[in-house]
């Protein structure tokens, strides 16, 4: 009986510091994987905000101009400063960025405040297409801005090669 219990007791006696440093290790591998996860996931969150604001500005700018052309259709005038054809014509416009532009009093905060400032780090513009004698297309469109004046600009996984188009129309 005695040794038996000797042979029990030589095999309960623990781990050694080898074992311990080799878990610790298989755990650090494990753990760095998790991390690099997290800041994949941190530069996606980022691209997806950029991208939202950038919806949500053209979303804006689709919305005035339906509004300006329902006060042209009601036979009033577009705002001044707006840069908006008077009647509607096709054509390509690009909204104020650095604050001296005419424009910049109906697009900017003290107007419409699509644009809320200057030098933000994107720009806006639209495209007025004729879609038949019935509708008139309204592309706008937002791109990151690389030079930002303010210095403010967009994170992200490759969100400086983005753009945001958001289409929308409107009856002629």
């Amino acid at each position: 009986m005695r040794d038996r219990r000797h042979t029990t007791e030589e095999r309960e006696r623990g781990s050694s510091l080898i074992e311990v440093l080799i878990a610790l290790f298989i755990l650090m591998i494990l753990m760095i994987g998790i991390l690099q996860m997290f800041s994949v996931a941190y530069m996606v969150n980022l691209g997806a905000a950029a991208r939202t604001e950038l919806t949500y500005k053209c979303e804006q700018v689709t919305e005035n101009i339906r509004f300006i052309s329902a006060i042209i259709k009601g036979g009033g005038a577009a705002p001044a400063n707006s840069g908006f054809p008077n009647p509607i014509a096709a054509g390509t416009y690009n909204l104020p960025y650095l604050g001296t532009e005419p424009e910049y009093a109906y697009w900017g905060p003290a107007g419409a405040n699509v644009v809320s400032g200057t030098g933000e780090p994107y720009r806006l513009s639209y495209t007025i297409v004729a879609e038949g004698a019935t509708f008139w297309r309204i592309t706008a469109t937002a791109v990151p801005n690389k030079n930002s004046a303010q210095g403010r600009l967009y994170g992200g996984a490759g969100i400086s090669g983005k753009r945001v188009d958001y289409v929308s129309r409107i009856p002629q």
